[in-house]
């Protein structure tokens, strides 16, 4: 769409980044839709995702308890890297949200989710598997 929009072509590293980054915000959702699916069912998991992300889009991620939910989190990410407000509209550089030093916390907080909701997951599922 840039080569369209803008007849430029699009930095290809700062994609690729920011994909990178995303999915790692992304893991923690692994285990948690994993477990929510075993447990309650298909509908449950698409409307908990569903709602996940429209409460993130809408109060969570322009605010400054994004990293509360993976939702939040990987909205976040282009924010920072990109310029892309998580609504999808361009942001200006001077905009708090324009800032790159929350990807530090992105990271960080994503891991220790994922790796919570591993353990929590590991566990859930040894009792089940012991039944």
């Amino acid at each position: 769409s840039s080569i369209l929009t803008y007849s430029e072509l699009p930095d290809i590293s700062n994609i690729v980044y920011t994909t990178f980054l995303i999915t790692v915000a992304a893991l923690p959702l692994i285990p948690f839709n994993f477990m929510l699916s075993q447990y309650c069912g298909m509908i449950v998991t698409l409307t908990t995702n569903v709602l996940g992300f429209t409460i993130s889009v809408i109060w969570l991620a322009t605010n400054s308890k994004f990293w509360l939910t993976p939702w939040a989190n990987m909205l976040r990410i282009p924010a920072a890297t990109m310029g892309i407000h998580p609504n999808g509209t361009w942001i200006e550089k001077e905009d708090p949200l324009h800032d790159p030093s929350i990807l530090g916390l992105s990271v960080a907080v994503s891991i220790v989710y994922f790796v919570l909701l591993l353990i929590v997951s590991e566990v859930v599922f040894k009792k089940k598997v012991m039944k």
